[in-house]
């Protein structure tokens, strides 16, 4: 009988528990219906769109429409570099007027002359060049002494004719003898050279020229000053126009 009365309240202490569904739902073990789930969305649907729709970066118009960037004229259309006037258009060295238009000189080359003809033939000649049309300055200068040689009577028309050597000669001025063919060599080379030369008076009715024999026939050369009384001569032989 008491074995009975135990069995019977054992049974009836268990049964108690598992009806006692409502009493105590915060059982540890069964009613942990905080949604293991974890319907926490906080974490799984986190809405915060600080970073999806940050239109901060994504519509940045400061970086795609940047008209500073894009459209600046600043460097694109930099006229100070590309119309530099100053150095295309230097019109002080390209229209050099003063070396362009400078017209050249002409003089008038002569053998300016002087002989004593008092029984010989003895006297002095000088190459002379002179610019502006023989009016301006010397630009050659060569003097030389005429030697009387021996006289002849070769010249039908002279009154008196003369085989002379040239002397020495000296050049005076320089600057422009070689323009006339009188180069430093040509210049030398004058020296011993023999001429023969003749005074006729009258020469065909009106003048008093000086005669040289060219080539064995004798030609007037040069209108002379004959002075009778100190049986003297002058003249000047044009030898033609020379440009340099």
């Amino acid at each position: 009988m008491i074995t009975l009365t135990l069995v019977l309240a054992l049974a009836g202490c268990g049964a108690k528990d598992d009806d006692d569904d409502g009493d105590d739902d915060g059982d540890t073990a069964s009613e942990t219906d905080t949604d293991t789930d974890t319907d926490t969305d906080t974490d799984t649907d986190t809405d915060t769109d600080t970073d999806t729709d940050t239109d901060t970066d994504t519509d940045t118009d400061t970086d795609t429409d940047t008209d500073t960037d894009t459209d600046t004229d600043t460097d694109t259309d930099t006229d100070t570099d590309t119309d530099t006037d100053t150095d295309t258009d230097t019109d002080t060295d390209t229209d050099t007027d003063t070396d362009t238009d400078v017209e050249p000189e002409e003089g008038l080359l002569i053998i300016d002359g002087y002989a004593d003809l008092h029984g010989t033939w003895e006297g002095w000649e000088e190459l002379l060049l002179r610019g502006d049309l023989g009016f301006g300055e010397v630009a050659c200068q060569v003097h030389y002494e005429i030697i009387p040689v021996a006289e002849t009577d070769a010249c039908d028309l002279c009154e008196t004719a003369w085989v002379v050597r040239l002397g020495a000669p000296e050049i005076l001025v320089g600057d422009h003898c070689d323009v006339t063919g009188y180069d430093a060599a040509t210049i030398a080379a004058l020296e011993d050279e023999e001429r023969s030369y003749g005074l006729a008076l009258d020469y065909l009715g009106h003048s008093n020229v000086l005669m040289q024999d060219l080539d064995g026939r004798w030609e007037a050369v040069s209108y002379v000053d004959w002075d009778a009384a100190a049986e003297t001569i002058e003249y000047e032989w044009d030898l033609g126009y020379w440009k340099w």
